[in-house]
Formats: structure tokens, sequence, C-alpha cells
């Protein structure tokens, strides 16, 4: 969901964007919406990071 807000924002009208909280336990940060509009984030790249819980369900590792 996070990408949606930053695409959202690159439009000059208001788009319309859906957002699911199914994914929340994924990531350690949520999406906020203030007002019924998505609140893009500040922080580097999408803007979030993988929880914890995330990490418990991942079976295999890569490391690049």
């Amino acid at each position: 969901m996070a990408i949606h807000s930053h695409l959202a924002a690159t439009y000059p009208l208001e788009p319309w964007a859906e957002h699911f909280d199914w994914p929340d336990p994924l990531f350690n940060e949520h999406m906020e919406i203030k007002d019924g509009r998505m609140i893009v984030s500040d922080r580097p790249g999408l803007g979030v990071t993988l929880s914890d819980q995330l990490r418990a369900w991942t079976v295999n590792t890569y490391e690049i």
C-alpha cells in the first residue's frame, strides 16, 4: 500500500487509492490516514521496514 500513496501523490488531481489493513502485521510502520487522505511518508524508500513477525514467517533467507 505504501507505493500507492507515492504513485497517487504524483498526479496533479486527487486520485483514488485503496487501502487495506490486512498487511499491517508485515511492517513496522502503518499507513497514516488523516481526514480521509493518505499521508505520504517522509522516510527513505517506500517508508516501510519488515516486522519481526514477517521475519518469523520467512523460511529461506538470502544475503546479497
